[in-house]
């Protein structure tokens, strides 16, 4: 068994990609980010997409730690990509340029 199967999150393999659907209470999780890159490597695939759909905010420590799993992501030769951003959670994260 994967230690991500443990998490409540959806996960869909697309043909470039894995879509993980996050909660708002994922977003609480310590270890969220280690998880996901844990799942990326696994997969094998070249992009992740966290669809927030269901995420309304997140605090600027969990914004850092989406950034750095970007730049971990690129450094394994993938991609992250945000997706279904609500607007205000778009121009939170376009603003605080981190």
């Amino acid at each position: 068994m994967m230690h991500f199967v443990s998490h409540s999150w959806q996960v869909e393999d697309v043909e470039d990609g894995t879509v993980v659907k996050l909660s708002e209470a994922d977003m609480q999780d310590a270890g969220l980010t280690d998880d996901l890159m844990e799942l990326f490597l696994e997969n094998g695939r070249p992009k992740l997409y966290l669809d927030l759909l269901d995420v309304r905010s997140m605090s600027s420590g969990v914004a850092r730690k989406l950034f750095s799993l970007d730049g971990r992501v690129q450094k394994a030769g993938g991609r992250l990509v945000l997706c279904n951003l609500s607007t205000a959670l778009n121009e939170a994260l376009q603003a605080r340029d981190l």
